[in-house]
């Protein structure tokens, strides 16, 4: 009897314990959304207000956040590893994207991942086509490449561990013609995509001046504004979005 009362007491602490740890995170993520909102707020995002939300995501309060991480809140500081880690990387995969979101080319154009990720074609059969041609346009600017580079990086060590070792999905002579995720599997597209945009082909495009986008999305944002519901799916990481395209061919 004396081992089931120790048991049973064990189990009720555990379910306290784990809910404490719920409360905490969820304290954590309310005072998050009260002091730095803006800082990865996506909804409404068009190319008319982009300036104003990047600069919002430049500001000093939103880098400081991105730079030194949710502890600088006291209702995160009380979180243990496991919880800061968990709601840490949630906020870290929206600083990620919005790097993409206000990257510039050197002639202050946005880069061309940029439109992809607020304007996102809402036709499935015409989304792999887009893509490509996204990554393929940006190859014409030094900066947008290092840029895509950069997050891309990110997102892998983000959502596949910072011990994941890139693999090499493709044969060299893959990387001597335009990028098409469609030739590899999409478990390792994003090693693709990684390994395109460092390849000589891809820096062989750079142009030195102004140019086109292959793609001239309209100035309002209809995909956003014609439905609601469907304004969270900017929030997705460059890595999901590329699981979504694999999934949508």
């Amino acid at each position: 009897m004396k081992l089931i009362n120790q048991i049973l007491f064990f189990i009720a602490a555990s379910i306290t314990y784990a809910r404490v740890d719920i409360l905490k995170a969820n304290k954590c993520e309310i005072t998050l959304n009260e002091h730095y909102k803006k800082c990865f707020d996506y909804e409404g995002i068009t190319m008319d207000n982009l300036e104003s939300y990047c600069n919002f995501y430049h500001s000093s309060n939103c880098q400081k956040l991105y730079n030194e991480g949710i502890t600088i809140l006291n209702d995160c500081k009380v979180l243990d590893l496991e919880s800061r880690s968990s709601v840490e990387k949630k906020y870290v995969d929206y600083f990620i994207n919005f790097e993409v979101i206000c990257s510039k080319n050197e002639f202050n154009q946005s880069c061309p991942m940029a439109y992809y990720h607020i304007f996102r074609n809402s036709n499935q059969s015409e989304a792999r086509k887009v893509f490509n041609q996204y990554i393929n346009d940006t190859c014409k600017s030094k900066r947008c490449t290092e840029i895509a580079i950069d997050a891309t990086k990110k997102d892998i060590q983000l959502f596949k561990g910072s011990d994941y070792e890139t693999k090499s999905p493709v044969d060299s002579s893959s990387l001597n013609k335009p990028y098409d995720g469609s030739i590899v599997n999409s478990e390792y597209e994003i090693d693709y995509t990684l390994a395109f945009l460092k390849s000589n082909y891809c820096s062989s495009h750079n142009q030195n001046s102004p140019y086109t986008n292959t793609y001239q999305p309209q100035t309002t944002n209809s995909y956003n504004t014609s439905n609601a519901s469907s304004k969270k799916i900017i929030n997705i990481s460059f890595f999901i979005i590329l699981i979504l395209l694999s999934i949508l061919i």
